[in-house]
């Protein structure tokens, strides 16, 4: 529930339930009272033979029998006791017809003088110098009764309320409304008090969730989880204060593992380029000391300078070009080429050099039709180049075999480089495209290799928007992944570079 919704919710709350409530305990308060006020009422009108009086008191009679099985006959017994007892003739009618009459003459005599309210009102009460008239209808169940009393006498017998007897009545009544009024105010504090609570516990605690989260983020402490199973918006900020210290937390854990990469990538330069250094540092001081005090001593010294000065420059390109393609600064020319035909360009112009080196190439092509890629052609050769150097350079034996073979899957071009080599330990195979790492500690020559050469063709291979991954398969198998073009034809020829 959203929290706009509560707070509406909550407010209807506070206006429907203390209203309720109030019915509530109004009817119960009142079926308590109104047997006390009925039976004060009773002993009013019991005391009291004034005309307004008697009429009052048929009408409770009638209010009373009207809920009874007999009520008809208990209601005539009442009034038939109660006229009597005040002195009153009477005639009764049920449903238009006689029940009861014992009026005289001169109860005639006096209901003639007032025909004309007989015939207009059903229940009025009048007096005369010494009667009193009382026409009454009530309705019990089906039945209608019209009553005409007359008393005679009725100056004599007449006994008017006296305040003590409206007292009691206003007492009671006055004990009614107070009941009723401090139940009411106590309903209404003790429903505000529930429902305050309720919101107010659905709100601070989600922030006070919060405020300790927001806490442990300013100390570097990440490592906590922040949920709420609500479905309001404080639910949602908990969610996505959580889904922000995740992402936090990844963010710091990558700079730390970029700083102890670039501790690493420092170390590692640092390492390869004193070897190098030292070599032709070490020669430089013996053609210098004299030690080369041959033609033949001079020039080997001044040929293995030249081989390690090349090292040393391709040391530096390498790092040149990895740190320009690690600020994705490096400038890719990249053109449509035909895969299938460019592949088998490319193996060609291998293989001669390949078998001098004791490397047989072999090309397999599973492809139906001709593919079209998106290729920087010069550095994607460069990783080419760089998987076959490295299965020539770690090969077991005088002489090994490479198969590479150009497939399809769903959208995407396969090329994969597989040598009968002894492969890397498994441990070492998701490491392969590292900064700096070889898998064979006693490779750490930089004559052999900068240990830059894979980092940097999986760095060309992701800017061409594919992957690449290593695995053992009787030997060392590189798998390259391409996407397809979709357009059919090349936007350009490619060559070989």
């Amino acid at each position: 529930m959203k929290l706009r919704t509560k707070i509406a919710l909550s407010n209807v709350l506070m206006f429907l339930m203390p209203m309720l409530a109030i019915l509530v305990v109004a009817v119960i308060v009142s079926l308590i009272f109104s047997s006390a006020l009925g039976r004060t009422v009773d002993n009013l009108l019991g005391n009291n033979q004034s005309a307004t009086a008697m009429r009052s008191q048929i009408h409770y009679y009638a209010v009373q029998c009207s809920e009874m099985e007999n009520g008809e006959e208990e209601f005539e017994r009442l009034v038939d006791q109660a006229l009597q007892e005040e002195n009153y003739r009477y005639e009764l009618r049920k449903n238009g017809a006689y029940c009861y009459s014992n009026l005289d003459i001169l109860d005639v005599g006096f209901i003639s003088e007032y025909r004309f309210y007989m015939d207009r009102e059903d229940s009025f009460t009048v007096t005369g110098q010494q009667e009193a008239l009382i026409k009454h209808a009530e309705t019990i169940g089906d039945s209608t009764y019209e009553l005409i009393a007359v008393n005679q006498n009725y100056l004599e017998n007449a006994v008017y309320y006296s305040q003590e007897d409206v007292n009691a009545i206003d007492s009671d009544q006055v004990a009614l409304i107070s009941v009723i009024v401090v139940l009411s105010i106590i309903i209404v504090a003790l429903t505000a008090v529930i429902i305050t609570h309720t919101l107010s516990s659905s709100i601070l605690r989600p922030l006070q969730k919060l405020k300790v989260a927001s806490r442990k983020i300013k100390d570097g402490n990440f490592n906590f989880h922040l949920h709420s199973d609500g479905s309001d918006e404080l639910a949602d900020l908990c969610n996505d204060f959580d889904e922000m210290r995740r992402r936090l937390q990844e963010s710091v854990e990558l700079q730390l593992a970029y700083e102890q990469e670039e501790k690493n990538l420092v170390a590692g330069m640092a390492h390869d380029l004193r070897t190098p250094i030292t070599s032709i540092k070490g020669y430089i001081e013996g053609l210098r000391d004299g030690v080369a005090n041959t033609p033949e001593k001079q020039k080997r010294y001044l040929d293995t300078l030249a081989v390690k000065t090349e090292d040393l420059n391709r040391l530096v390109d390498s790092l040149f070009l990895f740190s320009k393609l690690d600020t994705g600064k490096y400038p890719f020319h990249f053109e449509t080429v035909e895969i299938r035909q460019y592949m088998k360009e490319y193996v060609a112009s291998r293989v001669y050099d390949c078998t001098q080196q004791g490397m047989a190439l072999h090309y397999l092509d599973d492809l139906k039709s001709p593919v079209y890629l998106r290729l920087s052609i010069s550095e994607m050769e460069r990783v080419f180049n760089n998987i076959i150097s490295n299965s020539i350079k770690y090969k077991p034996h005088e002489t090994g075999n490479m198969t590479i073979t150009l497939s399809a899957v769903e959208k995407n071009a396969v090329l994969c480089f597989a040598d009968d080599g002894t492969g890397v330990p498994e441990e070492s195979i998701d490491k392969l495209f590292q900064r700096f790492y070889r898998a064979d500690p006693s490779r750490n020559n930089p004559s052999e290799g900068s240990g830059l050469g894979l980092s940097i063709a999986k760095q060309i291979v992701e800017a061409h928007g594919g992957t690449i991954v290593a695995g053992n398969n009787h030997g060392l198998s590189i798998t390259i992944t391409l996407p397809i073009r979709d357009q059919d034809q090349p936007s350009a020829n490619a060559s070989l570079s």
